[in-house]
């Protein structure tokens, strides 16, 4: 060893069509200042030309596109199946030292490396936390069988982007186990807890 400490790698998925996006490249532009490079993979659809300005501004930032569709929309499950061999692919390549993925359906694959899986929503726990009833059709390929079965039943915390009541939900869905941490956005004041971008 010269003295010097290497880059920190993280694998980090991340969606182009919703907040998603926002969460991702903040906590790429935070964690720079740690050294700290990503690669980032996006899934949902191409980004658009201030998606790749913004991910270009960032020096630790390696973007890796694509289109696979995510777990929620209609007719995915081919693609999340290849998104799961392509996730597995980058890593390989990669080699990071934790995989943070923002989606639920690959938390069960087997990552040589940690993995932590945020969950930012879930159509059917979101309808059952938010309307009290149970989601009915129009949910499209969702269903509890398949979210659970996807995201895996491994413990730890796992950050909260909504409310408790909503994440209580998705862990008693999914069969998952942990816990919630409050959801933040960074301000110019700093961290501020709870609040919507």
């Amino acid at each position: 060893m010269t003295g010097t400490t290497s880059r920190l790698q993280i694998l980090m998925s991340t969606d182009t069509v919703g907040g998603v996006w926002t969460y991702a490249l903040e906590l790429a532009e935070a964690l720079a200042a740690y050294d700290v490079s990503i690669s980032l993979a996006t899934m949902g659809a191409r980004l658009t030309a201030d998606q790749r300005r913004n991910a270009a501004r960032l020096d630790n930032v390696t973007v890796f596109e694509s289109q696979y569709r995510l777990e929620w929309m209609e007719d995915a499950w081919d693609d999340v199946a290849q998104a799961g061999t392509w996730l597995w692919e980058i890593a390989r390549d990669t080699k990071p030292d934790l995989v943070h993925l923002n989606h639920l359906a690959h938390g069960a694959s087997h990552w040589h490396a940690p993995c932590l899986v945020v969950a930012h929503s879930c159509v059917l726990s979101w309808h059952q936390a938010v309307r009290g009833l149970p989601a009915g059709t129009g949910v499209g390929p969702l269903s509890r069988d398949r979210q659970g079965r996807f995201a895996g039943r491994r413990s730890g915390r796992r950050p909260d982007p909504g409310n408790a009541r909503h994440v209580a939900a998705i862990l008693r869905d999914t069969g998952m186990l942990g816990s919630s941490i409050q959801n933040s956005i960074l301000t110019d004041r700093g961290f501020s807890h709870g609040a919507k971008p």
